[in-house]
Protein backbone atom coordinates (compact mmCIF):
# COMPACT_ATOMS: atom_id res chain seq x y z
CA UNK A 1 0.00 0.00 0.00
CA UNK A 2 1.41 3.38 -1.02
CA UNK A 3 1.88 6.27 1.39
CA UNK A 4 -1.00 8.08 -0.29
CA UNK A 5 -3.29 5.09 0.26
CA UNK A 6 -2.16 4.78 3.88
CA UNK A 7 -2.95 8.45 4.46
CA UNK A 8 -6.40 7.98 2.95
CA UNK A 9 -7.18 4.90 5.05
CA UNK A 10 -6.09 6.83 8.16
CA UNK A 11 -8.33 9.72 7.09
CA UNK A 12 -11.32 7.36 6.82
CA UNK A 13 -10.56 5.69 10.16
CA UNK A 14 -10.79 9.05 11.91
CA UNK A 15 -14.08 9.88 10.17
CA UNK A 16 -16.43 6.88 10.37
CA UNK A 17 -19.36 8.83 8.94
CA UNK A 18 -17.39 9.51 5.73
CA UNK A 19 -16.01 5.96 5.67
CA UNK A 20 -19.46 4.43 5.69
CA UNK A 21 -20.80 6.71 2.96
CA UNK A 22 -17.68 6.20 0.83
CA UNK A 23 -17.87 2.40 0.87
CA UNK A 24 -21.61 2.53 0.17
CA UNK A 25 -20.95 4.60 -2.95
CA UNK A 26 -22.70 7.71 -1.64
CA UNK A 27 -19.75 10.07 -2.11
CA UNK A 28 -18.64 11.35 -5.50
CA UNK A 29 -15.06 10.18 -6.04
CA UNK A 30 -13.84 13.32 -7.81
CA UNK A 31 -15.43 15.62 -5.22
CA UNK A 32 -13.70 13.67 -2.45
CA UNK A 33 -10.40 13.88 -4.34
CA UNK A 34 -10.72 17.67 -4.63
CA UNK A 35 -11.33 17.88 -0.87
CA UNK A 36 -8.30 15.72 -0.06
CA UNK A 37 -6.04 17.83 -2.30
CA UNK A 38 -7.39 21.16 -1.03
CA UNK A 39 -7.01 20.18 2.63
CA UNK A 40 -3.52 18.73 1.97
CA UNK A 41 -4.47 15.53 3.78
CA UNK A 42 -2.29 13.24 1.65
CA UNK A 43 1.51 13.14 1.84
CA UNK A 44 3.74 14.35 -0.98
CA UNK A 45 2.85 16.18 -4.16
CA UNK A 46 -0.60 15.11 -5.24
CA UNK A 47 -2.55 15.99 -8.35
CA UNK A 48 -6.28 15.64 -8.70
CA UNK A 49 -5.95 12.80 -11.23
CA UNK A 50 -3.43 10.94 -9.06
CA UNK A 51 -5.81 11.06 -6.11
CA UNK A 52 -8.76 9.93 -8.24
CA UNK A 53 -6.66 7.00 -9.41
CA UNK A 54 -5.80 6.13 -5.83
CA UNK A 55 -9.48 6.23 -4.85
CA UNK A 56 -10.30 3.80 -7.66
CA UNK A 57 -7.69 1.34 -6.38
CA UNK A 58 -8.87 1.59 -2.77
CA UNK A 59 -12.49 1.27 -3.87
CA UNK A 60 -11.68 -2.01 -5.62
CA UNK A 61 -10.44 -3.38 -2.30
CA UNK A 62 -13.54 -2.42 -0.35
CA UNK A 63 -15.16 -5.88 -0.51
CA UNK A 64 -15.45 -7.41 2.95
CA UNK A 65 -14.70 -4.20 4.84
CA UNK A 66 -17.86 -4.39 6.93
CA UNK A 67 -18.94 -7.29 9.08
CA UNK A 68 -21.91 -9.56 8.52
CA UNK A 69 -24.54 -7.44 10.28
CA UNK A 70 -27.02 -10.32 10.38
CA UNK A 71 -25.03 -11.48 13.42
CA UNK A 72 -26.72 -8.70 15.38
CA UNK A 73 -30.15 -10.20 14.64
CA UNK A 74 -29.42 -12.89 17.21
CA UNK A 75 -27.82 -10.97 20.07
CA UNK A 76 -29.13 -10.84 23.64
CA UNK A 77 -28.70 -7.61 25.56
CA UNK A 78 -28.74 -6.95 29.30
CA UNK A 79 -27.99 -3.71 31.11
CA UNK A 80 -26.85 -3.10 34.67
CA UNK A 81 -26.47 0.40 36.11
CA UNK A 82 -24.53 1.83 39.05
CA UNK A 83 -21.15 0.32 38.23
CA UNK A 84 -17.86 1.86 39.39
CA UNK A 85 -14.52 1.24 37.68
CA UNK A 86 -11.31 1.62 39.69
CA UNK A 87 -7.86 1.81 38.17
CA UNK A 88 -5.31 0.79 40.82
CA UNK A 89 -1.55 0.64 40.98
CA UNK A 90 -0.17 -2.84 40.48
CA UNK A 91 1.91 -3.69 43.53
CA UNK A 92 2.41 -6.55 45.97
CA UNK A 93 0.56 -4.55 48.64
CA UNK A 94 -2.46 -3.91 46.43
CA UNK A 95 -2.64 -7.53 45.26
CA UNK A 96 -2.55 -8.74 48.86
CA UNK A 97 -5.39 -6.39 49.83
CA UNK A 98 -7.45 -7.50 46.85
CA UNK A 99 -7.43 -11.08 48.15
CA UNK A 100 -9.29 -9.90 51.24
CA UNK A 101 -11.63 -7.72 49.19
CA UNK A 102 -12.57 -10.56 46.83
CA UNK A 103 -13.63 -12.76 49.74
CA UNK A 104 -16.34 -10.20 50.59
CA UNK A 105 -17.98 -10.28 47.15
CA UNK A 106 -20.67 -12.87 46.51
CA UNK A 107 -21.08 -13.53 42.75
CA UNK A 108 -23.94 -15.95 43.49
CA UNK A 109 -25.97 -12.93 44.64
CA UNK A 110 -25.34 -11.31 41.24
CA UNK A 111 -22.82 -8.90 42.72
CA UNK A 112 -20.52 -7.41 40.11
CA UNK A 113 -16.83 -8.00 40.51
CA UNK A 114 -14.39 -8.21 37.62
CA UNK A 115 -10.64 -7.74 37.77
CA UNK A 116 -8.22 -7.19 34.90
CA UNK A 117 -4.47 -7.33 35.46
CA UNK A 118 -2.55 -5.06 33.15
CA UNK A 119 1.20 -4.69 32.89
CA UNK A 120 1.24 -1.60 35.12
CA UNK A 121 -2.19 -1.41 36.77
CA UNK A 122 -5.18 -3.37 38.04
CA UNK A 123 -8.69 -2.52 36.93
CA UNK A 124 -11.72 -3.37 39.07
CA UNK A 125 -15.38 -3.35 38.06
CA UNK A 126 -17.88 -3.52 40.93
CA UNK A 127 -21.29 -2.37 42.08
CA UNK A 128 -21.24 1.19 43.37
CA UNK A 129 -22.70 0.12 46.72
CA UNK A 130 -19.47 -1.85 47.25
CA UNK A 131 -17.20 1.17 46.77
CA UNK A 132 -16.61 1.19 50.50
CA UNK A 133 -14.68 -2.05 50.14
CA UNK A 134 -12.07 -0.18 48.12
CA UNK A 135 -11.70 2.57 50.70
CA UNK A 136 -11.43 -0.03 53.43
CA UNK A 137 -8.74 -2.13 51.75
CA UNK A 138 -6.93 0.11 49.27
CA UNK A 139 -4.97 3.25 50.15
CA UNK A 140 -6.03 6.43 48.41
CA UNK A 141 -2.55 6.84 46.93
CA UNK A 142 -2.92 3.45 45.21
CA UNK A 143 -5.97 4.62 43.23
CA UNK A 144 -4.98 6.01 39.83
CA UNK A 145 -8.44 6.72 38.48
CA UNK A 146 -12.10 6.13 39.22
CA UNK A 147 -15.17 6.12 36.95
CA UNK A 148 -18.48 6.55 38.77
CA UNK A 149 -22.04 6.17 37.44
CA UNK A 150 -21.27 3.69 34.70
CA UNK A 151 -23.53 1.14 33.06
CA UNK A 152 -22.56 -2.36 32.04
CA UNK A 153 -24.05 -3.47 28.73
CA UNK A 154 -23.69 -7.20 28.15
CA UNK A 155 -24.06 -8.43 24.57
CA UNK A 156 -24.29 -12.18 23.91
CA UNK A 157 -23.44 -12.98 20.30
CA UNK A 158 -24.23 -16.18 18.38
CA UNK A 159 -21.39 -18.67 17.97
CA UNK A 160 -20.68 -17.59 14.39
CA UNK A 161 -19.45 -14.23 15.74
CA UNK A 162 -16.27 -15.97 16.95
CA UNK A 163 -15.11 -16.47 13.37
CA UNK A 164 -16.53 -13.25 11.90
CA UNK A 165 -14.38 -10.22 11.23
CA UNK A 166 -15.18 -6.59 11.95
CA UNK A 167 -17.85 -7.13 14.62
CA UNK A 168 -16.27 -4.91 17.28
CA UNK A 169 -15.11 -2.40 14.67
CA UNK A 170 -18.66 -2.11 13.31
CA UNK A 171 -20.10 -1.68 16.80
CA UNK A 172 -17.61 0.98 17.90
CA UNK A 173 -18.20 2.87 14.65
CA UNK A 174 -21.96 2.89 15.30
CA UNK A 175 -21.37 4.34 18.74
CA UNK A 176 -18.88 6.91 17.47
CA UNK A 177 -21.40 8.12 14.89
CA UNK A 178 -23.80 8.83 17.76
CA UNK A 179 -21.20 10.51 20.00
CA UNK A 180 -21.21 7.67 22.53
CA UNK A 181 -17.96 7.21 24.43
CA UNK A 182 -17.07 3.68 25.50
CA UNK A 183 -15.29 3.88 28.84
CA UNK A 184 -14.10 0.25 28.91
CA UNK A 185 -14.41 -3.03 27.00
CA UNK A 186 -14.23 -6.59 28.31
CA UNK A 187 -14.59 -9.74 26.27
CA UNK A 188 -15.54 -13.24 27.36
CA UNK A 189 -16.45 -14.60 23.94
CA UNK A 190 -19.19 -14.90 22.81
CA UNK A 191 -20.13 -12.26 25.41
CA UNK A 192 -18.96 -8.67 25.02
CA UNK A 193 -19.14 -6.26 27.95
CA UNK A 194 -19.17 -2.52 27.37
CA UNK A 195 -18.99 0.11 30.08
CA UNK A 196 -20.43 3.56 29.41
CA UNK A 197 -21.33 6.62 31.41
CA UNK A 198 -24.97 6.24 32.42
CA UNK A 199 -25.93 9.32 30.40
CA UNK A 200 -25.16 7.33 27.22
CA UNK A 201 -26.97 4.13 28.22
CA UNK A 202 -30.42 4.79 26.74
CA UNK A 203 -29.00 5.86 23.38
CA UNK A 204 -26.60 2.90 23.29
CA UNK A 205 -29.37 0.44 24.13
CA UNK A 206 -31.52 1.94 21.37
CA UNK A 207 -28.76 1.44 18.81
CA UNK A 208 -28.30 -2.19 19.83
CA UNK A 209 -32.05 -2.85 19.65
CA UNK A 210 -32.17 -1.32 16.18
CA UNK A 211 -29.29 -3.50 15.04
CA UNK A 212 -30.98 -6.60 16.42
CA UNK A 213 -34.21 -6.08 14.47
Amino acid sequence: MSQMEQDFVQFLSARPEIKRCYYQGLINRRALARYLVKQEILSGRTSLEAVVGMLRRVEMEKEGVFCDTTIFNHIRITVKDHITIFDLKKSAHVMEQLKELISQIDPLKNETFKMVLGSASVKLFLDSYNNMLITEHIKKDDTINKHDQCSEISIFFPEKARSSKGVISFLTTEFALHDIIITEFLSCSPELLMYLEEKHTVKAFGILKRLSQ
